[in-house]
C-alpha cells in the first residue's frame, strides 16, 4: 500500500511554526541570522511578503518506510533534476536516487518524474509498504484526485 502526503498539508505533517528561539536551539542558527529573521518578521506587514514556514520531517510508523521526493527546474536552460530517499521507522536511510531531466517546462513535471522514479525504485526493491511525501502541493492534489477516480 502506497500512501502519498504533502509536507505542506498540516493534517498530515502535524507541524506547527516554530519560534526563532526554538529554531536557534535546535538548528544552531547564527545570531546574525536570527536578527535578520526578526527584521523580516517585523517588516512583513510593510512588504506583504510571504515568509516560509518550518516543516518538521517525521519518521514513518513502525513496519513502514517513507519515500521523500523532490524536483527542481531551471527555466533559463530547461534543465531539471529530481531525487528521493527512503527512510525506515527509525529515520535511517535505506536507499536513495537522483536523476537529471532535460527538456522540461516546469517544476511540477520534475516533481512528477521524481515521484515516478521513486516509486519505480520501491518496486525494484520489493518495497510495498511505503508512505510517499512531497513538498509539491500541486502534485499532491493531482495524486489525491487520481485516487478518487
Amino acid at each position: 500500500m502506497i500512501s502519498i502526503s504533502s509536507s505542506d498539508d498540516d493534517d498530515i505533517s502535524n507541524s506547527a511554526p516554530s519560534s526563532s528561539s526554538s529554531l536557534h536551539s535546535s538548528l544552531k542558527i547564527p545570531q546574525d541570522w536570527i536578527t535578520v529573521l526578526g527584521q523580516v518578521v517585523n517588516a512583513k506587514d510593510k512588504l506583504q511578503a510571504r515568509l516560509p514556514r518550518v516543516i518538521r520531517w517525521s519518521t514513518p510508523p513502525s513496519g513502514r518506510l517513507k519515500l521523500n521526493v523532490d524536483g527542481a527546474f531551471r527555466s533559463a536552460t530547461s534543465e531539471a533534476g529530481g531525487g528521493g530517499i527512503i527512510h525506515d521507522h527509525e529515520g535511517s536511510m535505506c536507499c536513495a536516487f537522483s536523476r537529471a531531466y532535460y527538456g522540461l517546462n516546469s517544476r511540477l513535471v520534475a516533481e512528477a518524474l521524481a515521484l515516478r522514479d521513486g516509486i519505480a525504485m520501491c518496486c525494484r526493491f520489493g518495497i510495498s509498504e511505503v508512505t510517499v511525501e512531497t513538498d509539491s502541493q500541486n502534485l499532491f492534489q493531482i495524486m489525491r484526485d487520481q485516487q478518487t477516480h
